[in-house]
């Protein structure tokens, strides 16, 4: 039994699409997830809209964002290797 909603992990293909291949459109954001141009194109805006992608509006293509950026950098600093560095380096300022 799945529990995937399908809209969300649809949206999550796209963001990741983004991020391995940057500089890409609508069209061909579409081609490489198999997806309807019109349901890509609202699922980008949407992400425009939470600052996850920016259009590039030169060439109508869309890069990661802001808040994608914030995003990484939270996940970076919750993973327990990078909690434990952090210790470390604390533990060792302190002498």
């Amino acid at each position: 039994m799945s529990y995937l909603v399908d809209s969300v992990d649809s949206a999550m293909r796209l963001l990741n699409c983004i991020a391995e291949h940057p500089g890409l459109g609508v069209t061909e954001l579409a081609n490489r997830l198999a997806l309807n141009k019109s349901r890509t194109y609202r699922m980008v805006r949407t992400l425009q809209h939470h600052q996850l992608v920016v259009l590039d509006p030169r060439n109508a293509t869309y890069v990661l964002g802001p808040q994608a950026a914030f995003l990484g950098g939270a996940a970076s600093r919750q993973t327990p290797i990078t909690q434990a560095i952090a210790q470390i380096s604390a533990s060792d300022s302190g002498r």
